[in-house]
């Protein structure tokens, strides 16, 4: 009896001080269970069945729930990840039946963690679901924040990048709404992971910077540890490595402050990255091996799948070719486990360059293509350009010399497409170098007036020197100006050979202004362009809007948006391949350029999705427009290579009229909900909605037939 009203108390004080937690939030990990574990679960177990009926009797159900929350906790400390679930889930129930819904979401909250920490996403994904449910249900904002940075972080790990992407806007959304700013600083970090994983370095080292900004205002050291490495892996992709490690060796300095062992692990297997990227692999052995033992420690699968990776790519840099592949295998089998599509890609990569090292050119194709496939999937472009470089090499060694080509075409061509990323980088470099040319040039027209200063002065010197010797002899005298005469065309001879030099190098550095000029001007247009159909891209167009916003505010102009996608576009890539697909798109936007006016804009808003932009065109000129747009796809059957399939096009309207006004977003989520609304009602259609309705819009249709 002693025995269990000590239970009973420890679970209550237990119960007491527990809190919700999200995914994101960083918690000590439990350590493995220990060697008796079994006889512990079951003690708790016996104690949890006598003590139950207690707590009800004594304390109702809120009794019940403090014995359960605190018996799960106990597990969770010991190891018993099971035996906690077990405990979470019966205080889940009797939360449910006290309507206690804040001890629910404790409930749901923990056992995710827990399903999340061994790897099973579609049980985390299931009780995260749940809790966000009831917290919108309780309109408790607070836990809502909490449930979407879940969602997100899951959805992020799984490489669902556009769902994670909304979930944690949505979390900055509220937390900003609510003035929260730890949570603001908290939603902005998991948006920069999601910017980095999408390529977009620049933007996610911006928000990481803001975010960092934020928790040094609020002394949240805690977090500041992980800002410091998010910011040190952006520099990495931005191959600023210098600032990479300043910011990874710092995120470390302050973990190891803290002492926190789980957050040491991550700075660690990012240190190991950094040091194998930057041909350090001793280096990068060692700190692999150091995350390794921490997460050894916790049981951390995710972990030693990072860590599995980065010391086989050690071992396979300094020549350990057994040792490698043994790493590597055991990365690539725990990546599978857990549904990482990313390190399976990346195993196979270098398990592929081992085999080549190694002479095995079959495995090593086979396992670059199935690496190939993912990064594909994944938009992974720089990684798709280092497998086909390694295609290049095997392909010809297996007299296969037509598929390596093919092959070099399609990595020149992923090149060109890079060509708009780096355009920004290489666009600061030629005006750097540019205005490094015009200083030189000052300088060296500084140099050749002070030569003429000092010639000057020589010349004033020697005439001083005539006064002086107005008392030699007339021979002294004649012999005087007849060295003055040679001395001066001698110094005449060399300001003339220095002014033709001069006049040289200026046309030289004319002729160096003008290609940097015609080469800025060429990468503006590949930044601009669309490299399949030379139309505008995505980012010129948004700005185009931005700016025919303005000026139809100004004017009090209409303004209408056109958001057009292929119908059953996957069908024709899957049926006939990529290629015709590129014919088709190229076919597609040929012909609508046919049917636009001199001053619309068309742009190629993503895959088989455009954007036309109608300046001063009402929403009768606009679905006329529309209409003829629709009409002409769908007669489009072939071009100068034969002909191609038939398609169609799904088309959603907005417009502004005289002396509305609406934000960019605004404009084309309208146009976006009335294309997918086209589509619903059986694509090959207009559909339009307004954008400034507040409510959801009622859609109306101008015409077209169900395919």
């Amino acid at each position: 009896m002693i025995r269990i009203c000590t239970i009973l108390a420890i679970a209550l004080a237990c119960g007491a001080h527990a809190h919700a937690e999200g995914l994101e939030i960083e918690a000590e990990s439990a350590p493995r269970p220990s060697a008796g574990s079994s006889a512990t679960s079951a003690l708790l177990q016996q104690s949890s069945e006598v003590v139950a009926p207690l707590a009800m009797g004594l304390f109702g159900y809120h009794g019940a729930i403090a014995l359960e929350r605190g018996q799960a906790r106990v597990a969770s400390a010991l190891g018993l990840i099971d035996s906690a679930d077990a405990h979470f889930a019966r205080m889940y129930s009797f939360a449910l039946q006290a309507q206690d819904m804040t001890a629910a979401m404790d409930a749901l909250g923990e056992q995710a963690r827990n399903a999340f920490t061994r790897g099973d996403y579609e049980a985390c994904e299931r009780f995260i679901e749940e809790e966000l449910v009831i917290a919108r249900k309780s309109k408790d904002s607070i836990r809502e924040v909490v449930a979407l940075n879940g969602m997100g972080t899951l959805a992020r790990r799984m490489d669902r990048l556009d769902e994670a992407l909304k979930y944690f806007e949505q979390a900055l959304s509220i937390s900003e709404r609510n003035k929260d700013d730890f949570s603001v600083a908290q939603a902005l970090l998991n948006l920069s992971v999601v910017y980095k994983s999408q390529g977009d370095y620049y933007r996610a080292l911006d928000v990481q910077l803001r975010a960092l900004e934020i928790r040094a205002r609020l002394g949240d050291e805690a977090g500041l540890d992980r800002t410091y490495h998010y910011i040190g892996l952006m520099y990495k992709h931005l191959e600023d490595f210098a600032q990479s490690r300043h910011f990874l060796e710092l995120a470390l300095k302050r973990a190891e402050t803290r002492q926190n062992l789980t957050a040491m692990a991550p700075i660690l297997g990012s240190l190991a990255s950094l040091a194998n990227d930057t041909g350090r692999p001793q280096e990068g052995l060692k700190y692999g091996q150091r995350a390794r033992e921490i997460n050894q420690r916790f049981s951390s699968k995710s972990g030693h799948s990072f860590d599995a990776l980065e010391i086989g790519r050690a071992q396979l840099a300094l020549g350990l070719g057994d040792a490698a592949r043994s790493e590597l295998r055991t990365s690539m089998d725990l990546a599978v486990e857990l549904r990482q599509p990313r390190t399976i890609a990346d195993a196979l990569f270098y398990l592929a360059q081992l085999d080549e090292r190694e002479g095995q050119l079959a495995s090593a194709l086979k396992q670059l293509k199935e690496a190939m496939t993912i990064f594909r999937d994944a938009n992974d472009r720089p990684r798709l350009l280092d497998c086909f470089l390694a295609l290049e090499r095997i392909l010809p060694k297996l007299d296969r010399t037509v598929e390596a080509l093919d092959y070099a075409q399609q990595r020149y061509a992923l090149r060109e497409e890079l060509l708009g990323v780096q355009s920004g980088r290489r666009l600061n470099d030629l005006r750097v170098r540019y205005e490094r040319v015009q200083a030189d040039r000052q300088i060296e027209l500084l140099k050749r007036e002070n030569e003429v200063k000092a010639l000057n002065l020589k010349n004033q010197n020697l005439q001083r020197g005539l006064g002086i010797s107005v008392v030699l002899t007339l021979l002294t005298l004649l012999g005087v100006m007849a060295w003055r005469y040679r001395e001066s065309r001698r110094l005449h001879s060399e300001l003339r050979a220095t002014h033709s030099e001069a006049l040289v190098q200026a046309e030289r550095l004319r002729t160096a202004h003008s290609q940097l000029e015609e080469q800025a001007r060429e990468l503006y247009r590949a930044a601009i362009s669309d490299p399949l159909t030379g139309i505008y891209n995505r980012a010129y167009a948004i700005r185009q809007l931005d700016q025919l916003l303005t000026e139809a505010a100004v004017a009090r102009h209409p303004l209408a948006v056109l958001l057009l996608d292929l119908d059953l576009f996957k069908k024709i890539n899957d049926t006939h391949g990529h290629q015709m697909g590129d014919r088709v798109i190229i076919n597609t936007v040929q012909a609508l350029q046919t049917q636009l006016r001199p001053d619309d804009v068309l742009a190629r808003y993503g895959g088989e999705e455009f954007l036309v932009l109608l300046p001063n065109c009402a929403h009768k000129d606009a679905t006329l427009i529309a209409e003829r747009l629709r009409e002409t796809a769908a007669q489009l059957s072939g071009d100068a290579h034969g002909p191609v399939p038939r398609l169609t096009l799904s088309i959603g309207l907005a417009c502004l009229a005289e002396g509305q006004n609406a934000a960019v977003k605004a404009l084309i989520g309208a146009a976006d909900r009335a294309m997918y609304a086209a589509k619903a009602l059986g694509r090959n259609r207009v559909e339009r909605e307004d954008p400034l309705s507040s409510a959801t819009p009622a859609l109306r249709s101008t015409g077209g037939i169900n395919v």
